[in-house]
């Protein structure tokens, strides 16, 4: 079974500036994860090494960097779930660090376990605080008038990694810091299994971005994803009138979402496609038989709706 790696650093609005260091993160990503499943290492962890890679970086909004709270303070949802147990584990507004944790619970149960934690700072302050995050923060709370509710402000770039090791195994990870003054305790989709990831022995899903929020999106992606096939073009309409329809539901702002997949074929064959509805999304992929990753930042072409991809590996 041919190894395979994609990654992503969320779906949104990615500026040119930040372009080249985006594109040199996921390489770097993609490269680790897929020395690693060259020597063995499992899918699961795989994926959960990559996304802590995305999340050390502080231009990512998921560990290090991750967009602050309205009390200035980082909160992070996350989940990993691999495909053939189908067995999951996530956390939300998780402060400064299986089953569904969050808030204080879930830094205790990581700190019981010794475990990486930090004691929760003053605002504004602490380890996992970039300057970054503290001149974001800063300027959307003063855009905001005084009636606004805090949680209208809008942010991007959830990080996640999807893995198929040489068993056929996959596995899928999911990270963030949420949108940008968030009332303190928000639990977002991103870490909510079948909404924000989901994952089978055959089918590996994990949203890049989500501003509507449908309690099973994941999960039902991942179903409209294993129809048809590549060669047929049948999942490539079939994914397109997916996404047109998801850009028309009716919601208090344009609907927007991105995702990254896995399609384990027989025979071993494998597709990976991914698709986003917002103005930008930026991803890296690599198999094992690949010198080098593909990674970019893609961008929804003019007058576009939304903008899907696939290709066999």
């Amino acid at each position: 079974m041919k190894e395979f790696v994609a990654v992503h650093v969320g779906a949104g609005q990615h500026s040119y500036a930040n372009e080249s260091a985006m594109n040199e993160l996921c390489n770097r990503a993609c490269h680790a994860a897929i020395n690693a499943l060259k020597i063995g290492v499992s899918a699961l962890d795989t994926v959960e090494g990559a996304v802590k890679m995305l999340e050390d970086c502080p231009l990512t909004n998921a560990g290090i960097g991750s967009s602050l709270n309205w009390d200035g303070m980082v909160e992070c949802d996350a989940a990993i779930m691999e495909g053939q147990s189908r067995l999951f584990g996530s956390v939300g507004a998780v402060p400064s660090i299986v089953l569904f944790l969050c808030g204080r619970g879930a830094w205790k149960f990581a700190k019981d376990r010794n475990l990486t934690t930090y004691e929760h700072s003053e605002p504004l302050s602490g380890p996992m605080v970039s300057p970054a995050s503290i001149k974001r923060h800063e300027k959307h709370k003063a855009s905001l008038g005084a009636s606004t509710d805090p949680n209208e402000a809008e942010t991007q770039d959830t990080v996640g990694a999807i893995a198929i090791d040489s068993q056929g195994a996959m596995a899928v990870a999911v990270s963030t810091g949420g949108i940008s003054l968030k009332t303190a305790g928000r639990i977002g989709d991103s870490a909510v299994p079948g909404c924000g990831f989901w994952i089978t022995n055959q089918c590996a899903i994990g949203l890049a971005q989500m501003s509507c929020c449908t309690t099973d999106f994941a999960r039902a992606l991942c179903s409209v994803v294993k129809a048809g096939s590549y060669s047929d073009t049948d999942r490539s309409a079939i994914l397109s009138k997916y996404l047109q329809d998801f850009t028309q539901i009716e919601f208090n702002r344009p609907p927007s979402a991105g995702f990254i997949s896995l399609i384990l074929e027989e025979g071993g064959f494998g597709e990976f496609w991914y698709g986003f509805t917002t103005p930008t999304m930026g991803l890296g992929f690599m198999s094992s038989s690949d010198d080098r990753p593909t990674s970019f930042i893609d961008r929804l072409p003019s007058g576009s709706r939304f903008r899907l991809s696939g290709m066999p590996f």
